[in-house]
């Protein structure tokens, strides 16, 4: 695998989320209780939508898609692991609300190893139906 490729794959992607999610939470200091509570739409947006979002590398044809479909899901859990702990620990109200971030963190991990577990199944049914495919058409020939 080239250097390139190995770049521009989904480490890099999930790297631009966490430094997205950053600059946004980096926005409340001081912390205000509305933008508290905007931050936490982040807890359900980012699993939503960066996670199905991370498998647009399967657009591009080639080899090792396997490896491919093994980056993306490491990638997708180590950097929503680190998204949503970095929009947990910027969410302060001040009070005794606080104790409920955790929960907050912990549902945005559910949410969104159910998201990578539907978009699994849907690039390894688009794996096998595009090795499948390939096989045809070379006995066609």
């Amino acid at each position: 695998m080239s250097i390139p490729k190995l770049i521009l794959g989904p480490e890099l992607y999930w790297g631009l989320v966490y430094a997205a999610i950053s600059a946004i939470a980096a926005r409340n200091v001081p912390p205000t209780e509305a933008f508290s509570a905007s931050l936490e739409n982040l807890w359900y947006a980012v699993p939503i939508i960066a996670i199905p979002l991370s498998f647009a590398v399967f657009a591009v044809r080639g080899p090792g898609r396997w490896v491919l479909l093994a980056r993306t899901n490491l990638a997708c859990l180590v950097g929503l692991f680190f998204a949503a702990a970095r929009v947990s620990s910027a969410i302060d109200y001040q009070d005794s609300r606080n104790s409920g971030v955790l929960a907050g963190f912990v549902i945005s991990l559910g949410l969104g190893i159910v998201v990578l577990f539907v978009t699994d199944v849907i690039a390894m049914t688009i794996i096998l139906l595009g090795r499948r495919k390939g096989a045809l058409t070379d006995v066609a020939r």
